[in-house]
Parts: C-alpha cells; structure tokens; sequence
C-alpha cells in the first residue's frame, strides 16, 4: 500500500523501476497470488488423495458382534507407554461411533474399538503348547 501511497503523492520512481504503473503492479501481484493459492490448494487435494490411499492399503476394518471375547487395554498409572492388554472380557451390544458394550468382571464399560482387540483362540498354538509342557513334565 506504500507502493501505491508514494506512487499517488508523486514522490516516488517506482514507476521506472517497475515498468508499469504501481497500481497496475499491485493488481498483477494479487492475481498472480491466487493464482498461486490456486495451485497450492490443488496440490493439497492431490497429496491428501495420495495419502489416504497409503493409508487405506494398510488399514482394516475392525468390528465386534456381541458374544465376542475381546482384550481390552488397560492404562498403567505410571505411563502410558506401559499399557497392557488385559482379559478376555465378553462384548455386550455394539453401540454407535465404533463403540462397545462389554462386561468386564460383573460391570459394564462402554469402550472404543481403539481400545480393543478381537481375542482369538488358536487351538493349534493350544496344541503345541500343551504337548510342550507335557513334554516338559517327563
């Protein structure tokens, strides 16, 4: 706005030095600004797009029916970063917002999907396990 306040009052020579009139200058500026935003905002679309393409290749979708077992991950109270997983707890009902019902010894939490996990029961593993210890007791 000075550019255009000097260029008014008289008492500037941005005029030669620009080539065009500072008024002239400043509309040019402003169209070459959103031009600019122009591109910038298509190149966010396009990284967002990548992005989430990247993502969705590694995501799953995670869901419980009631009568599941589920673990469910307990805080520590000295850190977070000492979670455990604890269970299994028996699903409820599913509620809205990925969001569960389970009973967790005789009361009942309503808990988010982030916080569970699908308990499975692998009779394979079960198997070598147990002849393992078997193993170990002769």
């Amino acid at each position: 706005m000075n550019l255009l306040r000097e260029d008014w009052a008289g008492g500037s020579d941005w005029r030669d030095k620009l080539g065009l009139p500072a008024a002239r200058y400043v509309e040019q500026l402003g169209e070459r600004i959103a031009d600019a935003l122009k591109a910038a905002g298509v190149n966010v679309k396009e990284t967002q797009l990548r992005s989430k393409a990247n993502y969705d290749k590694r995501s799953t979708g995670r869901s419980l029916e009631p009568g599941d077992k589920a673990l469910v991950l307990m805080p520590n109270h000295r850190s977070k970063l000492f979670a455990q997983w604890c269970g299994p707890y028996e699903v409820i009902q599913r509620c809205a917002d990925n969001n569960y019902l389970l009973d967790i010894k005789g009361r009942q939490a309503l808990l988010n999907i982030n916080a569970l996990r699908k308990y499975q029961t692998d009779l394979t593993l079960s198997a070598v396990t147990f002849v393992r210890r078997l193993a170990a007791l002769r």
